[in-house]
This record gives structure tokens, sequence and C-alpha cells, in this order.
């Protein structure tokens, strides 16, 4: 006779040893999945961290040397209630410093500075950073008609409030008066008024330059009272014969206008539409 084989019906243990396994399983698979989302997140957290320390460092590369300074490169809110420095915005989630040192440490001359930017973001409960620095040399330039402030003139700087601006007497040595390349213009007011300076008050300077005929808001400063262009080194070059100088800067570096007549001059609506506006104030 054959000999028939019982088939057994799976026991409690077998049960328990099953779902010991699968739950094992899934562990791992969870485990495997957070640590894959995670090392994800931490690669897209580096690179957005790193991405906007360089844009920092590019930006840092328009600013005269005197302008890279601790003041310049301090995060602060802008009027949409977010986080920027140097105009670029930084979103939640990242913490932004900039630390700028003379380089190197214990030199006496100040023709170097090393600007270190450093960013910190969480992936989960740990915290990580990311530091990228470059080194800023100091220019020689020829500046482009500096303001020439008249009798009783004083200047103003403008200082970010929140969402709104304050202005400031200050003085010609202020680095943080006027910066050009920043839609910075240099503003002053007739008068000492101990700081209560109002818009309606303000003069602006319009420095002398050139625009070129076949686009007029194609701009280019000139040194003095000469037809030469100050260029991006701060250095001069002859101007081409496709620029041309108003005739409202013959023998004169540039002139105070007021802020409110701005949009009647002629010359001066001519920059505030170039690469050198909107200015700001």
């Amino acid at each position: 006779m054959k000999n028939i084989k019982q088939e057994k019906a799976a026991t409690g243990i077998d049960i328990a040893i099953s779902l010991g396994i699968i739950s094992i399983t899934l562990a791992i698979l969870g485990a495997l999945y957070f640590n894959l989302y995670i090392s994800n997140t931490q690669i897209e957290r580096k690179t957005e961290a790193i991405n906007f320390a360089t844009q920092i460092l590019e930006k840092m590369e328009s600013y005269y040397y005197s302008d890279v300074t601790q003041e310049a490169f301090t995060v602060s809110e802008n009027a949409n209630g977010k986080n920027e420095i140097v105009g670029i915005e930084i979103p939640k989630g990242y913490n932004v410093t900039v630390q700028i040192t003379k380089y190197p440490e214990g030199e006496s001359l100040d023709v170097v500075k090393q600007v270190a930017v450093t960013i910190l973001y969480h992936v989960g409960e740990k915290e990580y950073s990311i530091v990228l620095s470059r080194n800023k040399e100091k220019e020689t330039l020829i500046v482009p008609n500096i303001p020439k402030i008249e009798e009783n003139m004083v200047p103003v700087r403008v200082v970010k409030n929140g969402n709104s601006r304050v202005y400031k007497q200050t003085n010609t040595s202020d680095n943080q008066w006027y910066n050009y390349n920043q839609k910075r213009w240099a503003l002053a007011i007739m008068n000492d008024v101990e700081d209560n300076v109002k818009e309606e008050d303000l003069y602006v300077w319009i420095p002398r330059y050139a625009y070129n005929s076949n686009n007029a808001t194609d701009v280019k400063f000139l040194y003095s009272s000469t037809n030469k262009i100050v260029n991006e080194t701060g250095n001069l070059e002859e101007l081409t014969e496709s620029y041309i100088v108003d005739n409202k800067f013959v023998n004169k570096n540039g002139y105070w206008i007021k802020v409110s007549e701005l949009s009647n001059d002629v010359v001066a609506t001519r920059l505030n539409n170039s690469i050198y506006g909107q200015m700001q104030y």
C-alpha cells in the first residue's frame, strides 16, 4: 500500500515566526527608506546652501572694497517680511552669517579682506553647515564725479526701518552714503535739520555720464569734466563715438536736483531708467 503523507496545518508558532519576519522586513525597509529620504534631503539642502553662499560671494564682487563691511553683509528683514542679505532672499530654515576679516591676519596693510559665508541648516534633528570664502582685493579706483557738496548742504543716507525708510544726516566720508552699483545715489539736504529729514527736502546728485545713441538706457559714467569712461574696474577708457554727453554737463562734473523734480528732468530720467536705477531713496 502507498503511504499517504498527511499535510499538517500551520501552527501558532509558524504564524508568529512569519509575522516576526514580516515585521523585521518592514522595519528594515522603513529604515532604508528613512535613511534614503534623509540622505536625499541632506544633499538637496546642502546644494541650496552652497548656492546661496555662492550668490552672496558673487554679489560681493560688485562692491567696492570699502563697501565690503560687516554692516553691509548682515541679514535683515526686507519689505516683504523675509530675510535677505545684499538683496538676496534667504528662505526659512537657513541661518546665514558673513565674517569679514583682514587677510592675512596680523597684516598691517589693509589691502585684502577675506569674506567667509557660513550657512547653517537642519535635516531631521541634526545640524549641518557649509562655509565658503573668497578674498576681496582693494581696487585702485578712479571714482566718477564725487558729489560736490555746496555751501549749507548736508549729505543724507537712507536707512531701512522695516517696510519704511529713515533719512539720516551723514558726512562725505561715510562709505554708505552712495554707491552707483547698488542704485544708491548721493542724497543731500539744504541746511542742518538735526535728522528731521523729509523726503520732499531731498536733493540728488546726477553725475556726469554719457549715453549710447542706439540705446539711451545704456550709460557710462565719466571722469571729472573729461569724456573718458570709468570702466568696471575703476580705470579710464576713451569714450567711443556711439556715446553722447548731454549739454547739461558742459563744464560740470554733475549737478544737484530735487528728488521731486526727477521725472521732469530728461537727463536725470535717462539715468534713472538705466542699469543704475531705479534710484533707491
